[in-house]
Formats: C-alpha cells, sequence, structure tokens
C-alpha cells in the first residue's frame, strides 16, 4: 500500500483539538444518506486520525499558540469511503454554536476547544447540479435527524443558526470573490472533477480567502478521489503540490494533505485473478476493508465489459489514465466511401482550433448523405522545429476556405467554437448572419458531451461516411475519453473528448471540428431540411414594371431580445385591383435604432402606405424613439403592432402557401440581388431554412387588416351629349 502523508512527522505529535472534535461529532451526529443513515455517527480510526492531524494546532510555548496548523487539507480516497461525509461532518462542527473546533485556551498543556463566532462555509461543489447533492446534501440530512436539529434553520440552499450568526451555503463552481469573502471553512468536493478553467479560478479566488478571516483562524478541505492524469483537474494540482513539499522542493507548512492508494506509485499493478483484484481493493480499503462490499466491487473488476482502468482510479485509488479511445477507429475507417457532392449542395461545417502551437481544421458534412470531409487545416510544426514558437494559423487563409465554402455551397449552419477566433467569427457572422453562423462553445460540457455521444452513435449506426482523409484518420484515432460525473436518460456514462495529455503532439481539432459539423447536421434534420419543401419554383412570380395605383402598406420585422437574428427586415407591399400581392421592395439588414428609424421614414416618404405594421415586441422598445423623431420632424404616420398571438413562426409563414401556389405573390425582378438572396436562402429551402425573416415579414401583411382597392366601375351617363 503506497501512502502520501504530508508532512509525515513519524513519532513527532502536536497538540491537537482532534480528540474533542471526535468525540463531539460521535455524540450529537449521526450517519448522512445511505444505509446508516440517522444512526448515531461512529468515526472507523483512520477517519479518527485524520481529524487528528486536521486539527493540529501550535503549541503553548509558541508566538502562534492555539492558533492552526494547517490551513489547507486534502483528503484523497478511494471511492465509497465516506469521505464526502467526512467533510460534512466536520462543517457541522465548524458550523456549531458549541463544538471545539478553536483553541480558547489551555489546560495541562493540552488545548481547550471552542466555537467559531460567526462561521461562514461555503461548500463548493463542480458544478450547480451536483452543488446540493453531495458535502452540503449530507450536511443537511446530518443536521436535520441529528439531536442538535433546533439549532439550525436548514434550507435547501443555506443553513443558519438560529442565532442568525452564522451559516453554511450550498454554491456551484463558479462563486465569486464575493460568495468567499467571509470564508471560516471551505469544503472543495470531489475535485477530481475539476477540471475546466473556470473551476480552477473557482478555486484558487475560494483559497485567496481564507487569510482574510485571522480571528477565525480559517482553513479549507478538499475531498476527492484520484484524479485522471492529464485532465488538468485541481485534484491532480493539489496532489503535485502535495508531492513537491514532501520532496522538499517546496516549504509549506500550512498543509496538511493525505492520499492511499493500492499497490505503489509508478508502478503498474499486475491483476490477473479475481484473488488479485479483491487483495488490491482491501489494500485500498484500510481500515474501511471491514465494512466495504468487497465482492460487489470484485464483481466489477471481473465483468469484461468493464475499463479496468477506470475501475483502477475510483475503486482502488491509482491515478492512472483511461485507456478507453473515445471512437472506435476501426469502425470509423469502415465508413471511407466516395460521394459526389455537388455545388449548391445543402451541407454543414464545424470550425475549431487554436491560432498557434496547436491546430485549427474545418470539416463539412454533406446534410443530405451524411459525408464529411476535410476543407481545411493548419497544424503547429513539432515542438522540436525552430518555427514552432513563432509560427501561428494563416488566418486570412482560413478565412478564405471559409468563403469559398459559402460561395460553393448552401451552407445551412457553421458551427464554430469562438475562443481564439472571437473576432473573425463576428466578421462571418457579419458577413452571413448570425442565424448560419453560430458561436458553438465546445467549453459547455453537457451539450458537449452529448454532441459526442450522437457522433458515436452515427459510426456506429453508419451513418457517418467520409473520404478516407488521413489527417481526419489521425484526428479521429487521437482523441481519448475524458469521463464526467454525469449520465444521460438511459443511465450511461457522458463524457468529453481530450489529447492524451495536454501537452501531446497528437492532434484533435479535426476530430473536434467534425463532431460540431454533425452535430449542426442533426439539427438541420431536427428543423425538417430533408422535409418536402413548403413552397416550389414554379409558383414564383415577378412583375417587369413596378405596379401602380394600388393600397400600399409597410411591414418591419425589426431585430430585437427574442428575435434570434440580428437582422432587421422592411417590406413594401401593394394590393392591387386584381387582387394580386405586389411586393415593390425587400431589405434585410443589420441595423441599430437610428438606422432602422432613417431607413423607416425613407420607405415611408418614398411609397406613402396606408398603414404601417411594426412586430409588437420591437414597437414597444423602439416607440419612444420613433414619437421623438416625428415630433422633431413635423412628419407623422401611426404605426400598428404586429401580435404574435398564439401562432407559431412557421404557422405564420406557412399561411403564404396557398397564396404563392396560386401565382398571387407577385416579387420583384429576379435580377435583383435582395431578390435572388431570399428566393435562395429562404424560399426554397422552407421549412428547413437558415433564415426566415422575410417570409416572416411578408406573412405579416395578412395581420394588417390591408384591403384590396375596389375596381373602378364605368357606367353610362343618364344622358347622351347629343341631348344637351
Amino acid at each position: 500500500m503506497a501512502v502520501l502523508m504530508v508532512p509525515d512527522d513519524g513519532d513527532d505529535f502536536w497538540p491537537s483539538l482532534g480528540p474533542q472534535v471526535c468525540d463531539w461529532i460521535e455524540t450529537y451526529l449521526v450517519f448522512g444518506p445511505g444505509d446508516l443513515r440517522g444512526e448515531p455517527a461512529v468515526l472507523d480510526d483512520e477517519k479518527r486520525a485524520l481529524i487528528y492531524r486536521l486539527y493540529e494546532v501550535y503549541p503553548e510555548d509558541h508566538p502562534l499558540a492555539g492558533r492552526r496548523r494547517f490551513k489547507r487539507g486534502g483528503i484523497s480516497l478511494a471511492k465509497g469511503l465516506a469521505k464526502t461525509e467526512l467533510a460534512a461532518w466536520l462543517a457541522a462542527a465548524e458550523l456549531s454554536p458549541d463544538a471545539p473546533v478553536r483553541c480558547v485556551g489551555w489546560h495541562n498543556g493540552e488545548p481547550v476547544g471552542g466555537p467559531v463566532t460567526d462561521p461562514y462555509i461555503p461548500m463548493i461543489a463542480y458544478t450547480e447540479e451536483q452543488s446540493d447533492e453531495l458535502a452540503y446534501g449530507s450536511l443537511m440530512t446530518i443536521l436535520q435527524e441529528s439531536p442538535i436539529s433546533h439549532y439550525f434553520d436548514i434550507g435547501l440552499e443555506r443553513i443558519l443558526r438560529r442565532t442568525g450568526d452564522g451559516k453554511a451555503v450550498s454554491l456551484s463552481g463558479s462563486p465569486s470573490a464575493r460568495d468567499g469573502a467571509r470564508t471560516t471553512f471551505a469544503v472543495f468536493d470531489e475535485t477530481h472533477w475539476w477540471t475546466s478553467d473556470k473551476l480552477r479560478r473557482a478555486h484558487q479566488t475560494m483559497l485567496a480567502n481564507i487569510p482574510k478571516r485571522r480571528l477565525a483562524d480559517a482553513w479549507a478541505l478538499e475531498v476527492t478521489t484520484a484524479f485522471e492524469p492529464g485532465a488538468g483537474s485541481v485534484a491532480e494540482d493539489t496532489y503535485t503540490y502535495a508531492k513537491a513539499v514532501a520532496d522538499g522542493k517546496i516549504e509549506d507548512s500550512q498543509l496538511f494533505f493525505f492520499h492511499r492508494q493500492a499497490g505503489d506509485e509508478g508502478v503498474d499493478l499486475e491483476l490477473k485473478t479475481v484473488e488479485d483484484a479483491r487483495e488490491a481493493v482491501i489494500e485500498a480499503s484500510g481500515v474501511a476493508a471491514s465494512w466495504r462490499d468487497i465482492d460487489a466491487i470484485v464483481g466489477q473488476w471481473a465483468d469484461p465489459t468493464t475499463d479496468r482502468r477506470f475501475w483502477e482510479r475510483v475503486w482502488l485509488n491509482r491515478p492512472v489514465q483511461s485507456t478507453q479511445k473515445a471512437f472506435d477507429i476501426r469502425a470509423f475507417r469502415d465508413l471511407k466511401r466516395k460521394v459526389d457532392v455537388p455545388r449548391g449542395a445543402l451541407i454543414t461545417i464545424g470550425f475549431d482550433g487554436a491560432t498557434r502551437r496547436d491546430a485549427t481544421g474545418i470539416v463539412c458534412t454533406h446534410i443530405e448523405t451524411g459525408y464529411q470531409w476535410v476543407a481545411g487545416l493548419w497544424e503547429a510544426p513539432p515542438e522540436s522545429d525552430r518555427r514552432a514558437a513563432t509560427w501561428q494559423v494563416p488566418e486570412h487563409e482560413v478565412d478564405d476556405v471559409m468563403t469559398a465554402l459559402f460561395e460553393q455551397y448552401t451552407v445551412w449552419r457553421l458551427y464554430a467554437d469562438p475562443p481564439w477566433w472571437q473576432s473573425w467569427v463576428s466578421a462571418w457572422i457579419g458577413r452571413w448572419g448570425d442565424d448560419r453562423v453560430i458561436e458553438w462553445w465546445t467549453n459547455r460540457r453537457k451539450p458537449m458531451a452529448y454532441a459526442l455521444k450522437r457522433y458515436v452513435e452515427g459510426i456506429r449506426g453508419r451513418e457517418i461516411c467520409h473520404d478516407g482523409n488521413q489527417d481526419l484518420l489521425r484526428h479521429i484515432g487521437n482523441a481519448y475519453r475524458q469521463e464526467l460525473p454525469f449520465r444521460d436518460d438511459a443511465d450511461e456514462p457522458l463524457w468529453l473528448i481530450r489529447k492524451e495529455r495536454p501537452d501531446s503532439p497528437f492532434k484533435i481539432d479535426l476530430a473536434m471540428a467534425a463532431v460540431l459539423s454533425w452535430e449542426a447536421r442533426a439539427d438541420a434534420i431536427a428543423a425538417g431540411v430533408l422535409a418536402e419543401p413548403a413552397f416550389k419554383p414554379e409558383w414564383l412570380r415577378h412583375w417587369k414594371a413596378a405596379p401602380k395605383d394600388g393600397n400600399r402598406y409597410l411591414i418591419v420585422n425589426p431585430a430585437h431580445e427574442r428575435k434570434k437574428s440580428r437582422t432587421t427586415e422592411f417590406v413594401v407591399v401593394e394590393l392591387g385591383e386584381d387582387r394580386h400581392y405586389y411586393v415593390l421592395e425587400m431589405i434585410r439588414r443589420e441595423l441599430d435604432l437610428g438606422e432602422r428609424t432613417d431607413l423607416l421614414f425613407q420607405l415611408h416618404r418614398q411609397y406613402r402606405p396606408l398603414r404601417v405594421g411594426y412586430e409588437e415586441h420591437a414597437l414597444e422598445a423602439d416607440r419612444e424613439h420613433i414619437r421623438e423623431r416625428q415630433d422633431s420632424e413635423h412628419y407623422r404616420f401611426t404605426l400598428t403592432p404586429l401580435e404574435a398571438g398564439k401562432m407559431t413562426l412557421d404557422d405564420r409563414i406557412r399561411r403564404l402557401v396557398p397564396l404563392f401556389e396560386a401565382e398571387r405573390i407577385v416579387l420583384p425582378p429576379r435580377e435583383l440581388e435582395i431578390v435572388g438572396e431570399f428566393i435562395a436562402s429562404e424560399y426554397r429551402p422552407y421549412p428547413a431554412a437558415p433564415r426566415t425573416g422575410l417570409l416572416d415579414a411578408l406573412s405579416r401583411i395578412l395581420d394588417l387588416r390591408a384591403e384590396f382597392p375596389e375596381p373602378v366601375k364605368l357606367t353610362a351617363p343618364l344622358a347622351h351629349p347629343s341631348d344637351w
């Protein structure tokens, strides 16, 4: 058995409040959620020893007499050893108005304990979903069912002393600096899952708050199972730091760290038989082997479907990497086939990468066939190459490739991971619209995990095919799984992809781009892109000369908070005596409020509409500005709010189908650029159109109480001129 304990004092013993804290826990607290829930708390020898160490204080003759020896504690034990419950017991003691958790005096050379004044205890989990389920959830149950429950006002997100001078709170892994400013004791739970930059920053922020309450002698405790090397977790950082202290590379007198695992560090375990596995589990369990379900754990090892490296990490508490690759590369290779993607075909694009020292990739997917191909790859030279230090992706070359794709194909969506490329992604949004270019952040762990799950299902179901590009195969093969603390609805584990290690030269950017492109395809299909188009090309009619003398109406469909697009659409429609709808003007632009108002007044002066329809939610925001403009120019007209009502966007647009089919809607000449864009991006692909703003605006003519002009009737005079 390998144990790392920092500091290891041998036979030297420090004064400690540990015996008093242990007695208090076993007198006043109970077990939390589980088989022993509500039973009186009992500490095994190992937990008792850990509490003794965690509550060591400086001796009576020391300048810091009575103050805590350790400001930061770390405990790394195998799964199922009740380390979260231990953290909850300590939190209960730190919160209680009578627990002996701080030295308040001395008796016969031994410290005497007393409570903390006005304690503040943040208990932080790795996600908002889990913050109430780990240490805080255990604390809540323990206090609710303990004999001291009357001391506390217990809620789902905070527990207060009834005297009003202390509380424990449940926080997710993204607390602000303010959340921990008054900390007297902090709990960081399951830190092997704390892998994101946000979580790591939160950990540093909360640790930085510990010294702020000197009189309270604040401290923090981390509890975890063994980390996965290379995942970049807080648990890995703490272990590495503790090792450096143990090796004398760093001096830190304020850290206590305890880690126990089966077998020696850095030496592979040879588990060839069930008995080998049993001995390893017992070794990792320590004194808990007497009550741990060893047979069930060993049974998992014997299951041929078990990822044994994962089993070794969680049940033997060994920091080992999973050998499980993210994708079945053999199955992926077999999906190679040739597909000719015609010009103008409907595709999706995935984009991922960095600008220097890594790689950037673009992968396209033909929506109809599921065929994927690499449109571009830019990889940094290896570290040994002298160009590596200054190399960066040729950004304009990437932009040229992206522009060519939008010109050659009908791009339904581009899903782009923005970090390092935000200015370019913003430029692409400005160029092709935010309804076609989507900032798809891959650091959103649950959405990313489900996107990966869909990609794996696409491989298994042979829905995906590809051109056999060796770079794509290489990147797919380089991707490793990084397990997440979430499961899907079928109780299957979710995971992300990562490199073999953070500094690995083996790239995975094309794999990520392929997943994003496939996710965009899935969304396209869900939107009905492969369904029968609602409008047919043969229904289109165009006027050659602009009509006159009809009833004209102006419709404004502005960008606003509830609308997913940044563009504003204007449509001018003339209703003729022949009962046709003549579209005189179609405009789609990104405009601010001032520019939108300018164009509104310009069109009103030009066409003199009988009525102006304005989307109701945008009108609420724009009305005051428009009225001020009308007053200043002494030019007034009424704006009619176009209500959404209970009708969906699709229902509104589909009201145009019979009108187009009857050839009663007549568009401006096809040669106009906006008309061509409308037909290509909205009319022809609907309901899977990448944008719908002009169709929606045109449909609102039916909500405007628009009237056709009465035809002029010619009648014979009562008397013939010859009779005059």
